[in-house]
């Protein structure tokens, strides 16, 4: 079961993300029509046979950025936390409906996935030193609304989401209060308000939470002493003053005519963040065009790097980012799942449709790590002087960049920067 507690907080940290998703059900006015279909149950299988590229969140990010890019503003989201979430509905989803929103986060439709995903998800979680990654979800019912108890039990045993029952009804703040209080202790306090009062109405019945939290230090900490104000080249041409981290060390780093791409480990090896840098400052559009057809064979051959020393410069940064997704879903393919329309059935025997999707996300990036103060022996630093100057990574204009599981594939954040803000001293 996928854990709906979280481990302690670390004393310090490199990097920090956390993303909490509420999918609010409502009842609506016209129920979906023909008779309902069978009832399946969806349960773990032994052995979790999903491929490469059915869940690892790359197509659905691709996608999900793709809509999202059309602004400047920085841009984080999760989409392991999107199909965690929508995984939970989808147990409920029948005929259309559940093509709808599985197609739309580039997920298959076939028996077992629930538990194939499920099992992905509780296969990511880590609390190992120097990293810690937690997944959540969570069902809140309205008291006395009789769930199909097939989904209680799908829900239950593939995402570790149990029914919790409030009051949206007759206690809508109190309601909004528990989830938050939930969603808050899951993040760690950054996302501490996901739900506001006003997202809850007369025809509220479910709200389908999830909530990933991310802690990482770095494999290889930056030296504060380094970290240096210098300008970022935003969109357009203007630029800030922010502060930028530096150090040398071995990295993985994959150069083309217009691109490179840098893998930075955190500690463990297994996650990584993978920043992609146009080599002109204006060229974050030529990259966004390509994400979808290039990102797969961009990180297959970064993985095939040899590691060598690379001077890196990163800007130090925090970002909170708050989305409301029900419009770029619908235009991906899942707008059935918002209509009077939508066959959710398998939930409860009731006319269900999703009403709203809340996405917030917290990331801050900066040199610490929680055994920063005793890491230099795990530097990895020139140890004469190299034949020739070693490359250099110089994030100081707007990049894309993922937190990624290199293990599975599964791209658990990421999003862009365009104009970073240094996180509170």
């Amino acid at each position: 079961m996928i854990a709906d507690h979280c481990p302690g907080m670390k004393a310090a940290l490199s990097t920090t993300s956390a993303l909490a998703l509420a999918l609010t059900l409502a009842a609506c006015a016209t129920p979906p029509t023909g008779s309902p279909p069978a009832e399946t149950s969806s349960t773990p299988s032994a052995q979790a046979q999903i491929g490469p590229g059915d869940v690892t969140g790359q197509t659905l990010g691709t996608r999900l950025y793709g809509q999202l890019a059309s602004g400047g503003d920085n841009i984080v989201i999760s989409p392991v936390s999107l199909m965690g979430a929508f995984g939970v509905v989808a147990e409920g989803a029948r005929g259309e409906t559940r093509g709808a929103i599985l197609s739309s986060l580039g997920l298959p439709d076939r028996a077992g996935l629930g538990g194939e995903l499920g099992g992905l998800l509780r296969g990511l979680q880590s609390d190992a030193d120097g990293a810690t990654l937690s997944v959540a979800n969570a069902v809140w019912v309205q008291r006395d609304f009789p769930l199909n108890p097939v989904f209680v039990q799908a829900a239950r045993a593939n995402y570790g989401a149990e029914a919790r029952p409030v009051d949206f009804q007759g206690a809508p703040q109190a309601s909004a209060d528990t989830i938050n209080s939930w969603v808050s202790q899951a993040t760690r306090t950054r996302i501490p308000d996901l739900i506001s009062r006003s997202a809850i109405n007369a025809d509220t019945r479910l709200v389908v939470t999830n909530a990933v939290y991310f802690l990482g230090d770095w494999e290889q900490p930056f030296n504060a002493a380094a970290t240096r104000p210098e300008p970022f080249y935003l969109v357009g041409g203007r630029s800030i003053s922010t502060p930028l981290m530096y150090r040398q060390g071995g990295y993985r780093l994959l150069e083309t005519a217009d691109l490179q791409v840098l893998d930075l480990p955190y500690k463990g090896d297994r996650l990584s963040m993978t920043v992609l840098l146009p080599r002109e400052r204006n060229g974050l559009s030529m990259l966004e065009r390509r994400l979808d057809a290039d990102l797969a064979g961009w990180l297959s051959a970064l993985d095939g790097q040899d590691v060598r020393s690379v001077r890196v410069f990163l800007p130090k940064l925090q970002a909170e980012l708050s989305y409301q997704l029900n419009p770029q879903l619908a235009a991906l393919g899942m707008g059935l799942a918002f209509s009077n329309q939508a066959d959710l059935r398998g939930i409860a025997d009731a006319p269900l449709t999703i009403s709203q999707v809340v996405h917030k996300t917290f990331l801050r990036i900066d040199e610490k790590g929680t055994e920063a103060a005793a890491a230099t022996g795990v530097l990895i630093e020139m140890t004469g002087a190299p034949a020739s100057p070693p490359p250099t990574f110089r994030a100081d204009h707007p990049f894309v960049f993922l937190i990624r599981d290199r293990e599975t594939g599964a791209v658990l954040f990421m999003g862009r920067i365009t104009r970073p803000e240094a996180p509170p001293s």
